[in-house]
């Protein structure tokens, strides 16, 4: 089986809990023949064989093709890790199973990103350990809390090293979603375990960080009374110091050590406290160690219960988290256990320990001979990949029953003409048994039901998706994400010499066109909602590909019936002259300022009362708003041009009833809309004919070959004065409305479905 590691911390950069069990487990796991990679951060990108396995390092650098680093640090590891898991698949090392550990929610970019079935190992949650600290979580803690909730949900199997912990994060967190199993942690035999003389010296050890979780304050001011009746006692702290980390530094401005030597100076001598020591050291200490002190209030598992077990070295613990299941039989099991936090019952069973060296001795046996049976490394292994077994016919039983084809897009909103034609598909996927989702990262401003986060057509790498495409998108990990095939839903890219060189929306929009050059050759189906589009899209590809238009629906009979703001149409009827309407963006593609000169001469030339209706988001280009209200308060009818802004559509479907004529100045559009709708409400329409436009409005008499302020203005003028230009128009236009209908969309779209579900 090939298995992949990624650990934030791994030895030897770090030897401590969570990078030791990792250390371990990728040894005995390479021993039982497996191909063993570990992914881990390094100075530099590197790869070393550490015995069997393969450790592969990353800097710590953000990389932006990624996506967003996130709010701190932690999502940036979690960033570098699944970095290492693309790059090992990259080079065709595909893993079989990907296990991970929860802490600090390391595997949460990989579990978005599905690289195929994932272990998520658990350690003691940050809900856990505020509540021993007794505080609430700050705003960045509870970040870190919904990350690993998140990861929680989305992996495929989960692994617990102890009932303790399961029972703990079902608690926080809620059911787990993968398949769930209790693997115990095992660690390598000693080639000979230490032999002990009773001597009348006693050395105690207390192994672990010191900080309010592991109990070090309560045994601090235990040590001084133990201390006085056994002269002969020493205690040795081999640990880090924490209390910068668990607030105990804030609230007495000393470190633990400082705490004890300060307040018990007499006895300052007879404790050492050695800080993080290595793995060297840290062997020379339990030969010469006679018991381990273990007052920890919670152990997700506790590699310190292991390593004294296999040294024969007797333990007094607090029966609390895993203690209770490794030491189910207490002393017969290699533990004397206490209630937790009793400190007079812990302060007792210490002594019985000093007093007595064959108790020392015959618990000190039992322990070896639990670790023997229960808790070796190999042990650990084979139980691990039992597991993993399970959890590979989990994923496959759960999500590669059915290749489904959804589709994604990264931005959706109200009111915006791509999310309304993706919208306008949930319904032809649902009724040929697609999922009736739409997929996106960043929904915006909506309540619409279909919207599911991207992470949950993940589960399943055989989706195959329908990504549309309007503009730079994060969205291009997918494609190394699922294999594919998929399919590029293209609905135009704006130019970006429309915009000011060097703006935002003009880097934007270059860096659009370079990214779409770079994915296009990826997809195996191309749509567009013009042919315009697919003529634009061709030039990237590069091969021969199968086609498909689809035109947005608008339908007469569907929008005339939605419902409007009749006291806005009224007020509009009870303005005198023709109303000159135009929907869109208030960006330089769609020439308002000619626009504004056209309707100028308009009123000038032929009818003075009438009104230029402006609608359209106005939160684009600034600069450019200026500029028209600039241009426009230099009108004489400034008065009769009305900037309305973006609007609820009730209002908008008011606009369009009370309008007379659609004027469209635009020089680039991948289809518009508007002048569908506008057909629909029967409204006659002059328009440039750039882009897209003549294959949208068809030739009718309002398409303009020459635009020029006085070819345009006598169009106008004909189309409102003139009744049989108008009603020929207008059949003209209702004509055009056929292809634009839901049951071309539909059979269109089936046929698209057909074909990447038999790619």
């Amino acid at each position: 089986m090939r298995i992949i590691l990624p650990t934030r911390l791994y030895p030897p950069r770090d030897t401590e809990g969570v990078a030791r069990q990792r250390f371990h487990l990728a040894h005995a796991l390479a021993r039982l023949g497996h191909e063993i990679h570990v992914i881990t951060v390094g100075e530099k990108q590197d790869v070393r064989r550490d015995a069997l396995t393969l450790v592969h390092e990353f800097p710590l650098i953000a990389d932006r093709t990624l996506g967003d680093i996130g709010i701190d640090r932690q999502l940036l590891y979690a960033q570098i890790l699944y970095r290492g898991v693309a790059a090992l698949r990259s080079q065709g090392i595909v893993p079989d199973i990907v296990d991970v550990p929860l802490a600090h929610a390391q595997g949460l970019m990989i579990l978005n990103r599905t690289v195929g079935p994932t272990v998520l190992a658990l350690q003691t949650t940050l809900p856990q350990q505020l509540r021993m600290l007794g505080r609430q979580a700050s705003l960045r803690e509870r970040w870190a809390i919904a990350f690993d909730e998140e990861c929680l949900k989305l992996a495929h199997g989960v692994v617990a090293d102890s009932a303790a912990i399961l029972e703990v994060v079902t608690a926080d967190y809620g059911r787990q979603s993968g398949f769930v199993s209790v693997v115990p942690h095992g660690i390598p035999p000693l080639e000979a375990v230490p032999r002990r003389i009773p001597q009348a010296h006693i050395q105690a050890l207390v192994l672990g960080r010191l900080e309010v979780r592991k109990g070090t304050k309560l045994l601090l001011d235990l040590l001084p009374s133990l201390l006085h009746k056994y002269p002969l006692l020493t205690i040795r702290f081999v640990g880090r110091d924490n209390s910068a980390g668990d607030g105990f530094y804030a609230k007495n401005h000393l470190t633990y050590p400082e705490y004890f030597r300060r307040t018990y100076p007499s006895y300052a001598g007879r404790v050492q406290f050695d800080g993080y020591v290595d793995d060297a050291v840290l062997e020379n200490v339990f030969a010469t160690t006679d018991m381990l002190i273990a007052p920890s209030r919670f152990e997700s598992f506790g590699l310190m219960y292991l390593e004294a077990m296999r040294a024969a070295i007797p333990i007094v613990a607090f029966a609390t988290g895993a203690a209770r299941e490794i030491f189910a039989d207490s002393e017969k099991h290699g533990a004397i256990l206490v209630p937790d936090g009793n400190a007079v019952s812990l302060r007792r069973q210490i002594e019985r320990l000093v007093e007595y060296p064959s108790l020392r001795q015959q618990i000190g046996a039992a322990g070896y001979t639990r670790f023997q049976e229960y808790y070796t490394d190999s042990i650990m292994a084979q139980a691990t990949i039992k597991h993993y077994e399970r959890t590979i016919e989990h994923y496959s039983a759960t999500f590669s029953s059915k290749r489904s084809i959804i589709q994604a897009v990264e931005h959706l909103s109200d009111g915006d003409a791509v999310s309304d034609i993706i919208r306008s598909h949930v319904g032809i996927f649902e009724a040929h048994g697609e999922p009736s989702v739409i997929l996106t990262d960043a929904p915006q401003h909506t309540k619409d039901t279909s919207i599911q986060q991207l992470r949950l057509a993940l589960h399943d790498p055989t989706t195959r998706l329908v990504i549309h495409y309007a503009a730079w998108s994060d969205l291009i990990w997918l494609l190394d994400a699922l294999p594919g095939p998929h399919a590029i839903y293209y609905h135009n890219i704006t130019p970006p010499e429309f915009f000011p060189a060097g703006s935002a929306f003009f880097r934007r929009m270059d860096d659009s066109y370079r990214q779409l050059a770079m994915i296009a050759p990826r997809f195996s189906l191309v749509i567009g909602d013009s042919y315009y589009n697919l003529n634009q899209l061709r030039q990237y590809v590069q091969r021969s590909l199968p086609e498909y238009v689809i035109y947005p629906v608008v339908e007469a009979a569907t929008l005339q019936a939605e419902p409007y703001d009749s006291t806005l149409c009224k007020q509009l009827s009870q303005i005198d002259g023709p109303h000159i309407l135009f929907v869109g963006r208030f960006v330089r593609n769609k020439r308002f300022d000619d626009l504004i000169s056209i309707f100028d001469r308009f009123c000038s030339i032929f009818t003075p009362k009438s009104h230029l209706w402006l609608i359209g988001n106005m939160n684009f280009d600034r600069k450019y708003i200026d500029e028209l209200k600039n241009q426009c308060r230099r009108s004489r009818y400034s008065n009769q041009i009305h900037f309305v802004g973006k609007i609820p559509r009730s209002s908008l479907i008011a606009y369009y009833r009370s309008a007379d004529l659609f004027l469209c100045a635009s020089e680039h559009e991948g289809f518009c809309v508007p002048l569908a709708e506008a057909m629909a409400f029967n409204i006659p329409i002059v328009a440039r004919a750039s882009s897209a436009i003549p294959e949208t409005l068809g030739a009718t008499p309002g398409l303009m070959e020459v635009w020029d302020r006085t070819s345009v203005t006598e169009r106008m003028h004909q189309l409102l004065t003139d009744s049989m230009l108008r009603e020929k128009t207008l059949i003209l236009q209702r004509d055009q409305l056929v292809r634009f209908s839901a049951n071309a969309a539909r059979d269109t779209m089936i046929k698209c479905i057909y074909h990447l579900k038999q790619l």
